[in-house]
């Protein structure tokens, strides 16, 4: 690496907080060192005769690598409502309500398919449709064919429980 790249880095570090901080992420010490780390591989490929900003192709470089790095991490597979927290409300005689919402979402993880369940969590997560079809490496259509999906699914059990 070249002085010259060396000081770019310097130079932008803000970038990685940028990033974290859109994900919400700020306190996560190992993700930050990974986005510097990457920020390094960047720099190597970094052309400036292609027109574009360093700060701008690190920001979006850095923040679609933070995203595969979350999704490498995320267990999809896990329900969105654990079995102990489901017998734990029934155990202690929770409200009624609370128990029926409790049981509609652990009754609709089962009935999932993996890749609902996948976009279900990151919807819930405050992920927009577009994000999550970059982190799923799935087309936006698909991505609207599953939520629509999940909302029938939902939408069928919610009919089968008593009001």
């Amino acid at each position: 690496m070249t002085v010259e790249q060396q000081k770019q880095i310097e130079d932008s570090l803000w970038v990685v907080d940028a990033v974290l901080k859109r994900l919400k992420r700020q306190g996560d010490e190992d993700l930050r060192q990974d986005l510097f780390l990457y920020m390094c591989k960047c720099i190597q490929r970094f052309d400036v005769s292609r027109g574009t900003k360093w700060t701008s192709y690190a920001y979006e470089s850095l923040y679609l690598y933070a995203l595969r790095t979350l999704a490498k991490e995320k267990k999809l597979t896990e329900p969105l409502v654990s079995e102990e927290k489901f017998f734990y409300l029934s155990d202690n005689g929770a409200g009624e309500n609370e128990l029926i919402e409790t049981c509609q979402a652990y009754c609709i993880t089962i009935t999932l398919t993996p890749d609902e369940r996948a976009v279900a969590e990151y919807i819930m997560q405050g992920y927009c449709l577009s994000d999550i079809s970059r982190i799923l490496r799935r087309p936006p259509k698909r991505i609207r064919e599953l939520k629509a999906e999940i909302k029938r699914k939902y939408l069928a059990l919610e009919k089968m429980t008593p009001p």
